[in-house]
């Protein structure tokens, strides 16, 4: 009986490991996308690009997005589903070029590399393609805000039509309040000294920049010492001061 038990133990053993050594292919092949092999192939092969998002405008070059492979020499690769109109794959290095001429919802492409018609590893690159038309249209509402020294600026959020790259603002905001350059927003703690201040917004692509002015009005903090209430018993006013219970009348026990 314990012979037959040993007996079938090493052909269970014998058939995980035929299991583990049997080859895949496809994309969807599991355990094959990039740096999930290790162990006993050797060293894990890995697919990178140097952008792995792209954020590309209609009728202007991209920069070229190039292939960098480690630990395999691929024979060629392939790319799915095929790039928009005026970008182009190279197959014998992956590399991804080309002037776009169609505008493009944000794509995901799936590239293999591939030794002869074994399929390696795969990245994927994300796609997405703007009108090339500047930005327009720029404002904020309010475009005019009141802030205490000290207190949370509202946040300012820009309206604006067509596709921005970036934000910027001049001259520099109240001290403690901050442009977000990739959406516009306009917020924070202002630390700043009081005043009126005038600001001009611009919102950029390869193609154009729009305009908006803002302005930030900040007011003196007002003193937490004392605070004049009218009495509840007759025609006088109690001061108030700031206790560890809150406010309450200065000769209070």
């Amino acid at each position: 009986m314990s012979i037959q038990v040993r007996v079938r133990h090493r052909s269970l053993i014998a058939f995980i490991l035929l299991l583990g050594s049997s080859g895949c292919e496809g994309f969807d092949c599991p355990g094959d996308s990039c740096g999930s092999r290790t162990g006993s192939s050797g060293p894990v092969k890995l697919l990178t690009y140097s952008e792995s998002q792209m954020r590309e405008w209609r009728t202007i070059a991209v920069t070229p997005n190039l292939a960098t492979c480690f630990n395999f020499a691929p024979t060629h690769f392939e790319i799915t589903p095929a790039l928009p109109a005026g970008l182009n794959f190279d197959q014998s290095t992956g590399r991804i070029s080309g002037t776009p001429q169609e505008v493009l919802g944000l794509t995901s492409f799936e590239i293999g590399a591939y030794d002869g018609n074994t399929f390696l590893v795969k990245a994927d690159v994300s796609i997405v393609v703007f009108a090339d038309v500047p930005p327009s249209g720029l404002s904020y509402q309010p475009s005019a805000v009141s802030v205490l020294q000290g207190g949370a600026l509202p946040s300012l959020v820009p309206s604006f039509t067509g596709a921005a790259e970036s934000f910027s603002v001049s001259p520099a905001l109240p001290a403690g309040v901050a442009i977000n350059p990739q959406t516009g927003t306009i917020a924070g703690i202002c630390s700043g000294p009081e005043g009126v201040t005038q600001h001009t917004v611009t919102v950029s692509n390869p193609i154009g920049t729009a305009q908006a002015d803002v302005e930030i009005t900040v007011l003196e903090a007002p003193s937490l010492e004392g605070l004049l209430v009218a009495s509840q018993g007759d025609l006088t006013l109690d001061v108030f001061g700031l206790r560890n219970v809150g406010f309450a009348p200065i000769d209070a026990e």
